[in-house]
């Protein structure tokens, strides 16, 4: 009998343990690295999958195939990036980004980790922010043509990180461009449950070539 009310008593003892243990608030970073150097190819990424879901270059048909879809959250094509929101879906996906802004210079906004919103201390998401969807922009491109394209707030600010140094050296050269840390960015999934972390390491290879998209993701809660 003693040995049975023991049993008992350690068995609920190790049931209470498990039910007081710490929900992870943070998911395990994830490195990623995704070749986006096309001009016209488009990645879809679904970041539950940790994969490359599919891709195809910007076309109509292209465009519209993809927005009947929810297994992707973000999609890279060299410089610009869309997420499965807004005006890209035809499905209602609830994905977006919100982007920790952080500093604005000759009015341009510039995004970049720093004590207020770094990789390591950001493990929820902060209260009352807004997750911007996609819309359909205007990108000018050589020689003054006009392209519309639907893409993500994040485009601009993930992929222009170089800010003129308007300073002089003692000779009265201009000083060396300067370039800020990449961003800090939450992307909400498609479905719209999950909110991932991503902090933009790297864009261009060993050779200095554009579009080798380095990154690290986690989700948070």
């Amino acid at each position: 009998m003693e040995k049975t009310i023991l049993f008992l008593a350690i068995a609920v003892i190790a049931l209470s343990s498990c039910s007081k243990d710490p929900k992870p608030i943070v998911g395990d970073t994830k490195e990623v690295q995704i070749d986006a150097t096309s001009n016209t190819a488009w990645h879809y990424y679904s970041f539950a999958e940790n994969k490359i879901v599919g891709t195809d270059d910007e076309s109509s048909d292209n465009n519209a195939k993809w927005g009947t879809r929810k297994d992707w959250d973000v999609a890279f094509c060299k410089y610009h990036i869309r997420t499965n929101s807004g005006a890209f879906t035809k499905v209602n996906a609830q994905g977006g980004v919100y982007i920790f802004k952080t500093k604005e210079i000759e009015g341009h906004v510039y995004v970049y980790d720093d004590a207020n919103s770094s990789y390591e201390k950001t493990n929820s998401v902060p209260a009352g922010i807004t997750f911007a969807t996609d819309t359909e922009k205007e990108l000018k491109q050589m020689g003054g043509i006009i392209l519309k394209r639907i893409q993500s707030d994040a485009s601009s600010v993930t992929f222009k990180m170089k800010l003129i140094n308007k300073e002089k050296d003692i000779w009265g050269k201009e000083m060396p461009p300067v370039y800020l840390k990449a961003p800090l960015c939450l992307f909400r999934s498609a479905d719209g449950k999950k909110v991932y972390k991503v902090h933009f390491k790297e864009y261009l290879n060993a050779d200095a070539v554009a579009g080798h998209i380095s990154l690290r993701f986690a989700e948070i809660e």
